[in-house]
């Protein structure tokens, strides 16, 4: 359970997530739907109890399908079970992929035609009261969301357009936020314009820099073990900025993913950040989820897909450098 349900609403308001003095913050997306909003407070203690850890906070996604909405509800069934809310801001008005929406494209966001919506969001926000996590524009570096900078002419308008959202924020008062970049650790396509510093809106504006490491989300891909994946771009991501603490926001792999298994890789990963070798990765959040591909493939990246990746992980997170206690700061 964490520490904050002990503290008022009051001395909660307006503080950061810090990194933890010791430690690495373990959290989820625990399941929550193809929508990747349907909170429940069962499926939060589901994941815990088959992690046999708690978590820091619990990751949903905030899709713009019905309107530019604060998700009060999800916020509320977080909080009440003991967790702090992680909100990915998705700017989109239906799935499409690898174009720009047809509504709230950056340079829309970014002309202020949505101001008014957003306001109410973050008024919205403040009210809730107590310390809420959130990203905008998630994987920006990669080519098949909406807000992809390869859709945008590159990453300028993608900043501009991040720093306005937060501008929007402190204007409505809405300071109980921490603000993550979540970048993908695979760009694409690999040019010097898509660096992910260019993608940075400045200390002044982010509290956290998040990345997504995958082994594979195919079945029969091969899979590139995360200790790998991150050597290759952890410099590059402790350049960005010296003084924020990293979070791998999304990491996970399928069954059946070529000579690695996923017990192997789950191992891998979480023994791997435990060691101290990657010293600046200060939280990490686990993509429990099934979806089926448009060939009928199953990606299965639960941590129950078999017993053996189950095992993996419980005995992985038992170590002690994995921690669910956030430690708050006021601003």
């Amino acid at each position: 359970m964490s520490v904050f349900l002990s503290l008022t609403y009051g001395e909660l308001y307006s503080q950061k997530l810090l990194a933890p003095e010791s430690g690495i913050y373990h959290a989820a997306f625990p399941g929550m739907g193809a929508t990747e909003d349907v909170v429940t407070e069962e499926l939060i203690n589901d994941f815990v109890s088959l992690a046999g850890k708690e978590i820091t906070w619990v990751y949903f996604s905030n899709n713009w399908f019905n309107g530019i909405k604060f998700p009060v509800n999800n916020a509320n069934e977080i909080r009440n079970s003991g967790r702090v809310p992680f909100i990915r801001i998705m700017p989109r008005s239906d799935w499409r992929t690898g174009e720009l929406d047809p509504r709230y494209s950056l340079e829309r966001i970014l002309s202020g035609e949505y101001d008014d919506s957003i306001r109410l969001w973050f008024k919205e926000a403040k009210t809730f009261g107590s310390p809420l996590l959130v990203e905008f524009g998630t994987e920006v570096n990669g080519n098949w969301f909406p807000w992809s900078a390869v859709l945008n002419s590159g990453p300028e308008v993608f900043v501009k357009t991040y720093r306005h959202i937060i501008d929007l924020s402190r204007d409505s008062g809405a300071d109980n936020i921490t603000w993550f970049l979540h970048l993908n650790g695979v760009v694409w396509p690999v040019e010097e314009w898509n660096k992910f510093s260019n993608y940075y809106p400045g200390d002044e504006y982010i509290d956290w820099i998040g990345v997504s490491i995958y082994g594979s989300q195919i079945p029969g891909e091969d899979a590139k073990l995360l200790t790998n994946s991150l050597s290759e771009i952890y410099d590059e991501l402790s350049s960005i900025t010296e003084s924020k603490p990293i979070a791998i926001l999304e990491f996970a792999t399928v069954e059946n993913s070529g000579d690695i298994t996923k017990s192997a890789w789950i191992t891998d990963a979480l023994n791997g950040l435990a060691n101290g070798n990657f010293p600046r990765i200060k939280a990490v959040s686990w993509w429990h989820s099934n979806f089926v591909h448009s060939n009928g493939d199953l990606a299965d990246m639960r941590i129950d897909s078999s017993e053996e990746s189950l095992t993996a992980y419980r005995n992985a997170v038992s170590s002690e450098i994995f921690i669910s206690v956030p430690l708050f700061n006021d601003q």
